[in-house]
């Protein structure tokens, strides 16, 4: 009772929320159901569909945009879309449950909070056959949905329910009043959780993404195999950790739009090989020689030129340069990947690399420093930096030589060797980009020497007193010479931004990666040039 009575008084102080949580009904812990739709905006954000720009004071917020979630299994507090719809005001919810009672409860606290224009109910059935996502979504044939959300049933039984309190060290730190609707579940959360999966092959790119929070590690394990399975590579996994509780969130998608790194995965250890792939990979770079002159002379401001040159030599590419943000909640990259951004779904046309918009946030190496002068945005049509592709196109322009000059010829011959204006010369243009470019990536430096570079500089601009009193030079012979590998680097940092195909964006990071080691290697740094 005083346990309900103070999540009643917190929702209604911090969120100006008036809700009431039925006796026999789940107490839902706040700052639980609070990071899962924080994540979400997070994921939401750094995602988001390039047709949504920002007003010109940086880019967008998920919270500025208009966005649809469905909340599967609402209960009876309906603690999800409520949270939700009061942090973000353009967000809409769908809520969908099989039990009268919780439904009820949940529509007086949505009424009671004033939000009913935003959040709507629907009753799932509970007949053979019926689906997890209510068959009345799939009549808004106009309409898509940003996400969804479920917190499913834990477990599979009543003797689950029990194994699992005797397996616990410690007790329970509150008496669970929840029915056996909202806790149990056929199979389990994996089992509920992998019926979403399939599910969600009915509605594909209606739904950007499919989430759905999970109560054991094992089950994650059972849903990233699923997804597998099922071939699907964008995904996402975070973890919730408040006081002894810790839960794990997991979130897919069928479209071309990849979250960052800091977003997608976590740290832990015991479950890096569940996590998706990485969408920031690194290319390292070191000066031509490992002295300390040059060291100080390379640096990702001299490396910028020679990067932006690499970029514009491959064909086809679209790009432009963009400025990482700065504010209290923006950080320089290093494990970067845009970390703000807005939804896709019906979007499925994308962009030049001109409407993609940058990220607000992106993650901070601790020991390095990012360029002042920011990223390129690269937009590629189709792949013309392979080893195949660039045999391709050697022999379509050889070919157009060719037919130019033998038809040049052959007009000159007929005109008695005169030259005309009508000659047909070469065509320079490029084949017609596709609709949808396969490739859309943002390309950084990291510069690692930052922090030696300026301890070598202080130090040849200061001298040292010997007890004779006579001026020593500083020792930049000896162990300051040598230069540890990491510190000498400059890395070039690409961030998958957009594409379906990995082994294309793999391939464009080593074709420029390979470039700048090239260009390094066979000029001068300090110059810049």
């Amino acid at each position: 009772m005083q346990r309900r009575r103070l999540t009643e008084a917190l929702l209604y102080r911090d969120f100006n929320l008036v809700v009431t949580i039925p006796q026999d009904r789940l107490c839902p812990t706040v700052p639980n159901r609070l990071n899962y739709i924080l994540w979400l905006e997070d994921l939401l954000t750094s995602t988001a569909p390039p047709q949504i720009t920002s007003s010109g004071n940086g880019p967008i917020s998920s919270r500025q945009m208009s966005c649809r979630g469905i909340d599967i299994g609402l209960g009876a507090s309906a603690i999800y879309p409520l949270l939700a719809c009061r942090i973000s005001s353009n967000w809409t919810m769908v809520g969908t449950d099989i039990d009268a009672m919780s439904l009820q409860s949940a529509e007086r606290n949505i009424a009671k909070s004033n939000l009913t224009s935003r959040i709507s109910i629907i009753k799932s059935q509970t007949t053979a056959g019926a689906t997890i996502f209510p068959s009345q979504l799939s009549d808004f044939r106009e309409s898509c949905f940003d996400f969804t959300m479920c917190n499913p049933p834990f477990y599979s039984s009543k003797v689950d329910v029990s194994r699992s309190a005797q397996g616990k060290s410690t007790g329970p730190n509150a008496v669970c009043t929840g029915a056996d609707v909202e806790m149990i579940t056929h199979g389990g959360e994996a089992a509920f959780v992998r019926r979403m999966v399939q599910e969600s092959f009915l509605l594909r790119d209606r739904c950007r993404w499919y989430t759905s929070m999970l109560g054991k590690l094992s089950s994650l394990a059972e849903i990233v195999e699923a997804l597998r399975e099922n071939k699907i590579d964008n995904y996402a996994i975070t973890e919730f950790v408040q006081g002894q509780t810790r839960r794990w969130a997991i979130a897919w998608s069928f479209g071309e739009l990849r979250a960052p790194d800091t977003i997608s995965r976590i740290s832990n250890p015991t479950v890096q090989n569940l996590m998706p792939s990485r969408t920031t990979l690194y290319q390292s770079l070191y000066p031509p020689t490992p002295s300390s002159e040059s060291v100080i002379a390379f640096s990702s401001t001299n490396l910028r030129d020679t990067l932006q040159g690499v970029i514009r030599s491959v064909p086809e590419l679209d790009f432009k340069a963009g400025s990482f943000v700065s504010s209290s909640d923006s950080h320089p990259p290093t494990n970067p990947v845009p970390s703000t951004s807005p939804p896709e779904t019906v979007y499925s046309s994308i962009p030049s690399s001109s409407e993609l918009i940058p990220p607000p946030n992106i993650a901070t190496l601790s020991s390095a420093s990012t360029s002042s002068d920011g990223y390129f945005l690269i937009s590629a049509p189709r792949n013309t930096w392979s080893r195949a592709a660039r045999r391709a196109g050697a022999n379509s322009r050889k070919r157009k030589r060719d037919t130019a000059e033998d038809t040049q010829d052959d007009i000159s011959s007929r005109e008695g060797g005169g030259t005309t204006n009508g000659g047909i010369r070469p065509s320079g243009s490029s084949n017609p980009p596709l609709e949808s470019p396969i490739l859309g990536c943002r390309v950084f430096l990291v510069d690692n020497t930052a922090a030696y570079r300026s301890t070598a500089s202080s130090s040849k601009s200061t001298t040292s007193i010997s007890q004779e009193g006579t001026a020593s030079k500083p020792n930049v012979e000896g162990p300051a010479e040598r230069v540890t590998e990491t510190e000498q680097s400059v890395k070039v940092g690409f961030e998958w931004v957009k594409g379906r195909d990995r082994a294309v964006f793999e391939g464009f990071v080593n074709h420029v990666g390979r470039k700048m080691r090239d260009a390094v290697a066979g000029r001068d740094c300090k110059t810049g040039g």
